[in-house]
């Protein structure tokens, strides 16, 4: 328990700006089709997740909120999401909510990847942290754009 308290702190350390937010950008493939990703994390340990890719579907890019819960465990950060909609609406997203896990690999080295509730695993690619909630912001405009 020590270890996932520690990776915890860690995570929450990565921020910079006030107030203790963390604000996370990344890319998984979900199906063969790249989903990225916008993770914000509040001084409450509430968390957020913004997911846009292309649906098929719909021909177009869209974009999935998805509220979630991080769970502190022996072998890292588990982030659950669930509750899928359209951005921007109360809408019930057709989409599978993500579950994100955190952890270290075995050269000590941060890792992080997606095991949807389907079951379907990708890692996680191109993560950085956003340093403000200017930066958030601004990439959640670029997520509306398309």
């Amino acid at each position: 328990m020590k270890k996932a308290t520690l990776l915890f702190a860690l995570l929450l350390s990565l921020c910079t700006s006030s107030f203790a937010q963390s604000f996370f950008q990344f890319y998984f493939f979900g199906n063969g089709i790249r989903h990225d990703a916008l993770m914000y994390i509040d001084e409450y340990d509430n968390v957020s997740v913004s997911v846009r890719f292309y649906d098929a579907d719909f021909r177009k890019y869209v974009t999935v909120d998805q509220s979630a819960t991080a769970i502190a465990g022996a072998g890292g950060i588990g982030i659950i999401c669930y509750n899928p909609v359209y951005s921007k609406t109360k809408t019930r997203a057709y989409y599978t909510p993500d579950n994100f896990y955190i952890g270290y690999d075995t050269y000590g080295i941060m890792t992080m990847f997606n095991l949807d509730d389907e079951g379907v695993y990708s890692p996680v690619y191109g993560l950085k942290e956003l340093s403000t909630q200017r930066d958030y912001a601004k990439a959640l405009n670029i997520f509306a754009s398309y």
